[in-house]
This record gives C-alpha cells, structure tokens and sequence, in this order.
C-alpha cells in the first residue's frame, strides 16, 4: 500500500507530544512491512529524506493566510493579533495543499491519515478524491490555545470539519469519541476506537532496579503538566522520609503566568529541598535513555490537568511502572484496563500525598505484581496486533506470511 500521513510534528526535527510519537512509531511499523509510507510535516528547511524506511517530507511554512482584498487589508494586524493560533491553523493547512499540488503528486496513494487536532489535513482532504481519508482525533485540550473565545469557535469548527472530510474518524481514547467528539466538538459521526501502537524498547526490564520509593515525573516542568502538584503533595507529606524523586523534562519558557508560578515552584523546591525526599532533575534526555529511568522507577506519577491518551502513561506500564495518574482525559481508561496504578482528582495535591503514602505501605505487592501486569501490557500492545489494526484502518489485508517477528498465523 502508499499511505501517507499528516502530522506537523515529527521526530527528531520537531517532536511536541503524542501526536508525532504517534506517527513516527504507526509511520515505521507500517514501512518495516513493505509498505511505501510518506510523511507530510513541518521543517525549517525544505527536505525530503528516508527515515527509518519512511520517506519524510520536511516542509517549510509558507506565508500567512491572511485575508486577501484592499477592504480586508487594514484588518490583518487584528487578524494576527487576536487569532494567531487561527491563523497559524489555516497557514499550515495551506501550505500542505500547495505542497500537493504543485511539488508531491498524492493520486496515486491508497488512505491518507491526518490529526483532528488544528485539521491541519483538511484542505488536502477535501481537495483530493480516490483515497482513503483517515482523521485521528488525538486532542483534548484546545481550551489551553486560543486566546479568545472567537479563535475557540473557529479553532473547533474548522477542527470539525476536519472529521466530516474523513471517509473515517478515529480515536484511541474512549473518553476523547464521546465526550470531546461528540460534545465539545459537536461532531454527530461515528468515531472507531483505534488504540495507538506502541514501540516496545528492545532491552529487557531490569527489575532488580525497580523500587517502590522511586517516583518519576517525565514531561516538561509546565503547569499543564502539573508537576507543581506533585511537589505540593510531597512538602505535605513529610512523614514519607526516604522518597527519591527524579524529574525529566525540559523547562517550559514562563511566558504564562501559570507556568511561571510553576516554574517558581520547582527551582524554590530545587534549592531548598523537601524535607524526606531527595530530587534529582535530569532535564531532557534523548527518548531512548528512557527505558533506565522507567525500570529505576517504582511509581511514575502523572499530576497533568489536561491531556488526552498520554505516551508516558503506556511507555511507563510496559517497563513495570505503578502509575499515579490525574482523573483527566484517558488517563482513567489507560489506568484502570493495565490494573497498575491510582487516580486522584486534578489539583488535589492531598490526595496525590496519600495516593503515594498508599504506595508505600503496600510497595511489596505492587512490585511483587508489577512483572505480571506488565506481561498482560505486552500482550494487549504487541506488535503482530498493532500492525493489523494500522492496515485495517488504512485498507488493507493483513499477510500472515509477513506479520511482525516472523509470526504466521493459520
């Protein structure tokens, strides 16, 4: 099959959330099979280059979309002022649907995916015929963009149509096809439950690491993220002596107030310490040191206040990790199937504390179970299953003389 794939942010060059990790972990199972796989996705430069066996097409922006006209001329410093999230929308939409008719020639693919998120694939979508169009509702956060609630509207209308171009929508979060799909964005079709694919790391699990009094926090040092929340639980829990708590992640830039109070948190908790815990901040690694630190860790604690079907939260059960996670978006659903870990209400920091408290008085149960659920984890995300249901959702007929290891099945 040709299959290409929408996604703005695409690894190494640009990488911001699940999204890309997404396509690039879909984009590479699919290629390992023969397949032709092409990805559309931003660039400083304009490349085109194989990757892993995928051809990315790095893919500059071009000009804002402002509005055209001598009467909407004096408009566009308001137009840039008050929808830059819009218009950055609708520049990058434009920019794909001159890519494809002008320079990359798409008549001859068999399904195109693109993300609901921004619809950055819309204008391609309705433009093209003849293919299968593929919309993967990934978001559920939009509210933390726009600036206004004009640019909200836009933003979840053009977001919607995004879905009604599709010849299929698709989720990997329950939660995200009912409660964002059909409520937020008002989208009255049907929405397919499609798990992403994860990328097992290749080196087994060292469990004679693992402890019970190890927390990590992996994501940037952001309120949204909410690692504020996690310090606040451990400042009031001081009894919990012993406790290490190693932080990933890049600080975000403070340019909001929210994440400046958080960022104020975290360096006021860096240099003065919290009584019983001892912090280790790392910064950001390369994703593949990963898998040490998740086998280090005997907890992952996730206190983010918004998200949709986090990486961390499945990259953390497939190496062993108990996972704390906020009672937000599909963090429950991914929670509560893996059978390893605790919800707490977003922002209840004393709830977190006692969650973790919890943890500790019954630490040689959970690492006595942890090997068992993780086993269960592999099964349910294993490659041979992750790859038929990509080609299901592209088109295709599974080959069981070519299914992932070298697996045949009657």
């Amino acid at each position: 099959m040709k299959i290409a794939i929408i996604s703005r942010e695409y690894p190494p060059e640009t990488h911001i959330g699940g999204i890309a990790t997404y396509s690039r972990i879909a984009a590479e199972l699919l290629a390992r099979h023969g397949h032709e796989v092409h990805v559309l996705c931003n660039g400083k430069i304009g490349s085109r280059k194989i990757q892993a066996g995928v051809e990315v097409h790095r893919i500059p922006m071009g000009p804002h979309a402002l509005p055209q006209g001598r009467f909407w001329y004096r408009f566009r410093s308001l137009y840039r002022r008050y929808l830059p999230v819009y218009l950055e929308t609708r520049t990058w939409a434009t920019t794909l649907l001159e890519y494809v008719t002008t320079q990359f020639d798409l008549s001859g693919f068999d399904a195109l995916e693109y993300p609901e998120t921004h619809a950055e694939g819309l204008l391609v979508a309705q433009r093209l015929s003849g293919l299968r169009k593929i919309c993967r509702i990934h978001s559920s956060w939009l509210d933390e963009y726009p600036a206004n609630f004009l640019e909200a509207r836009l933003l979840l209308r053009w977001q919607k149509s995004g879905c009604e171009a599709a010849d299929r929508v698709v989720s990997p979060s329950r939660y995200m096809i009912g409660n964002y799909a059909k409520n937020r964005l008002g989208f009255s079709g049907t929405v397919e439950y499609s798990p992403n694919p994860l990328q097992f790391w290749k080196q087994p699990i060292d469990w004679n690491s693992k402890a019970v009094n190890h927390l990590l926090f992996v994501g940037r040092v952001e309120h949204r993220k909410g690692l504020h929340i996690l310090l606040k639980a451990l400042e009031s829990a001081p009894a919990q002596a012993g406790l290490v708590l190693r932080i990933i992640g890049a600080p975000a830039p403070g340019d909001t107030e929210p994440d400046r109070r958080c960022l104020e948190s975290f360096r006021r908790a860096e240099s003065q310490g919290i009584p019983g815990v001892r912090m280790e901040y790392l910064g950001a690694i390369p994703h593949e040191d990963l898998p040490r630190h998740y086998d280090w860790a005997g907890i992952v604690v996730m206190p983010t206040l918004m998200d949709n079907y986090p990486y961390v939260a499945l990259e953390a059960l497939s190496r062993g990790c108990h996972v704390l996670g906020s009672r937000v978006g599909g963090m429950p659903e991914i929670i509560s199937e893996s059978g390893a870990g605790g919800l707490f209400e977003p922002e209840n920091s004393a709830q977190l504390a006692q969650k973790i408290g919890e943890c500790q008085e019954s630490g040689e149960r959970i690492l006595s179970e942890a090997k068992e659920h993780a086993e269960r984890f592999h099964a349910r995300y294993s490659e041979v299953i992750a790859y038929r249901r990509l080609l299901s959702l592209f088109g295709g007929q599974s080959d069981p003389h070519n299914l992932p290891g070298g697996e045949k099945r009657n």
